[in-house]
């Protein structure tokens, strides 16, 4: 199974660091086979310390890519919808 995860503002976030980092240790546990990947800023950090595969945040066309080829693509880490701080978000997300 190929998962791919959209994790918000994990890079610069502690808490959502600590989601994402969770998620892809439970995601291991329950389906030790799967391939994730997740979307970052710092793909060759998050890839090395996760063990994971990562496409840049900044890569719009490896995104959609990667959307194409998982079979689930999971978005969690934090408030990732809300509008509080931008009007671009909701829709980024979404």
């Amino acid at each position: 199974m190929r998962i791919l995860i959209l994790a918000g503002d994990a890079d610069g976030n502690i808490g959502d660091q600590a989601i994402r980092t969770a998620t892809c240790m439970l995601l291991r546990q329950r389906l030790p086979d799967a391939r994730i990947t997740v979307v970052t800023d710092r793909p060759d950090e998050v890839a090395r310390e996760l063990g994971v595969a990562a496409v840049p945040k900044a890569a719009p066309a490896a995104q959609l890519h990667a959307m194409r080829e998982a079979d689930l693509v999971l978005i969690g880490g934090g408030g990732l919808f809300q509008d509080d701080d931008s009007l671009l978000k909701m829709p980024y997300w979404a």
